[in-house]
């Protein structure tokens, strides 16, 4: 059953604007890999598009590793495919294609220290400078691949000074934030872009990538936006 936003739930982070979350600053939407943008942020960034502030959206990932078990399709071509999908799925968004920058990384484990973390905050920090940026929304720590993210964009903000976020799925949400209320349908239309995680297109390795709890999340009208931990 989708998340009623008017439902009383004392363990859930209070209803705001999108103003109140941002105050009103131009944000870089880092994500993991390609989907990661539409389903666990997607809304954030329609209705930062809707309010004409659209966000700069990085991707880190190519995606490249999400069908090991296909020949017909290898990874160069699953990221061709995965960076499509993606720059279709901004396109639904509201999303102008020149807002959206696909880092490359080779889809694998996201380095949480070293010299490739460093170039990954050196990187990050020159485009929130180039975008004028003054806010970076990053993954919630729920995982290895999504602490690495956390910690590249806490390394951004402690050097530059920029404010940090961070976008969490609802079953992990804490008190210490807001609910975004989005246009769901925009939303659901954006993962659906996404076709080569749900299943199907890749004829010799059709399993989804996108499990299907995940895509709950789509049919919630709202998100959950949390100051991260320290």
């Amino acid at each position: 059953m989708p998340f009623n936003p008017g439902m009383t739930d004392p363990a859930a982070p209070p209803l705001a604007g999108l103003l109140e979350i941002t105050g009103g600053e131009n944000a870089l939407v880092l994500a993991l890999q390609p989907g990661d943008e539409s389903l666990d942020c997607g809304g954030f960034i329609a209705e930062s598009c809707q309010r004409g502030r659209p966000p700069f959206v990085m991707v880190l990932q190519d995606g490249s590793a999400s069908h090991p078990g296909s020949n017909i399709f290898p990874p160069d071509r699953i990221a061709a495919i995965r960076e499509g999908e993606t720059r279709e799925a901004v396109r639904r968004l509201g999303l102008r294609a020149d807002r959206l920058l696909m880092a490359g990384l080779i889809d694998g484990p996201v380095p949480a220290e070293g010299p490739v973390f460093e170039a990954a905050v050196r990187g990050i920090t020159l485009v929130m400078w180039a975008r004028d940026c003054n806010l970076i929304l990053a993954p919630w720590p729920t995982d290895a691949p999504r602490s690495a993210a956390h910690r590249i964009a806490a390394a951004v903000a402690a050097g530059s000074g920029v404010a940090h976020l961070s976008y969490a799925p609802p079953q992990d949400a804490l008190p210490d934030g807001w609910r975004l209320a989005i246009p769901a349908e925009t939303k659901r239309q954006a993962v659906a872009a996404h076709a080569s995680g749900l299943g199907g297109l890749v004829s010799d390795d059709p399993a989804p990538r996108i499990p299907p709890g995940c895509l709950a999340r789509a049919e919630q009208p709202f998100e959950t936006i949390l100051r991260p931990p320290a």
